[in-house]
């Protein structure tokens, strides 16, 4: 099972690492500075030394042409071009540019979300966050202490210490009565934490999943398939973990369709009808599902 995933892992790597050679090779002067490409552009730097790269990048194509100066920060949060715009940084500052390398939005927030959504970009400034579109006008004003990108019409934000929703026009959706977001909506559900508890609610914050299950998981890595049990749904079913650490998965109705007692499980399928776990003595072994029930790869 592991050779497979790794394997499948590595093909995809591979695919990567050879549009960036080919790049790099054309330019002739520049590194990669990641191996990520979004909507086919990747950010590049004349030097391969992290300390220069960190100031000194600029974006490239996978035509090999420059799009931008090299004049952006390189880091984690920023470079990942999603529907036409990237958050890009310089001198601690954030705006975002299009794919023609225009700053849409000037470089002069204190923070920013990756992703313009449906026009809409969260940005903070001055210790608050707010919502402005791509020509930089305040839609939503600067009134939360945290916020993430729209999710179609929704976005989670913050307001004082609680979470809630609100909704293109600033209107509450869900209250602001929850004191941490685990997960953004899927299937029209949100992940969260109340009163030290997960469990998630719907659009008209009515509970899908009881507040009975650990919020370990609210920040999550996975691994060659391995699930993030953050009350996420997919397909109908959403992975929870209880307070010692097991893992199983509930579907719509609160039900718990894969029994709690797996330290991991892989959403990698050997078969139709099976999936793979690891139990609590560290043991692999094949679990068995309704072929109807199709579950999630993320």
């Amino acid at each position: 099972m592991e050779k497979q995933l790794a394997r499948n892992e590595s093909k995809e790597w591979k695919k990567r690492r050879q549009l960036g050679e080919r790049v790099t090779a054309k330019l002739g002067y520049a590194y990669l500075v990641d191996t990520f490409w979004f909507d086919g552009i990747a950010l590049v730097s004349r030097s391969n030394d992290s300390v220069s790269t960190f100031h000194e990048s600029a974006f490239v194509n996978a035509k090999a042409e420059i799009i931008t100066d090299f004049v952006y920060d390189a880091n984690r949060s920023a470079g990942f071009f999603w529907k036409g715009f990237s958050m890009v940084g310089r001198g601690g500052k954030r705006g975002y540019i299009n794919r023609r390398g225009q700053e849409v939005i000037p470089l002069m927030y204190d923070r920013a979300r990756t992703q313009v959504v449906n026009g809409l970009a969260a940005v903070a400034l001055n210790g608050k966050w707010g919502f402005v579109d791509t020509t930089n006008r305040v839609v939503i004003p600067f009134s939360y202490t945290d916020a993430y990108s729209f999710e179609d019409s929704l976005a989670v934000v913050k307001y004082g210490a609680k979470w809630g929703v609100i909704n293109r026009a600033n209107r509450v959706v869900i209250p602001f009565m929850y004191e941490s977001v685990l997960s953004g909506f899927s299937e029209g559900v949100l992940g969260v934490v109340l009163n030290g508890k997960a469990g998630a609610v719907d659009v008209q914050n009515r509970v899908v999943i009881p507040f009975k299950y650990s919020p370990a998981d609210s920040t999550c890595f996975k691994v060659h398939g391995e699930t993030c049990a953050n009350c996420k749904f997919g397909k109908g079913i959403a992975f929870v973990r209880d307070d010692q650490g097991r893992i199983g998965a509930v579907d719509r109705q609160g039900r718990e369709v894969i029994p709690l007692r797996y330290r991991v499980i892989f959403t990698y399928k050997k078969a139709k009808g099976q999936i793979i776990a690891i139990d609590e003595n560290h043991v692999e072994q094949t679990l068995y599902y309704p072929t109807w029930l199709a579950l999630p790869r993320w």
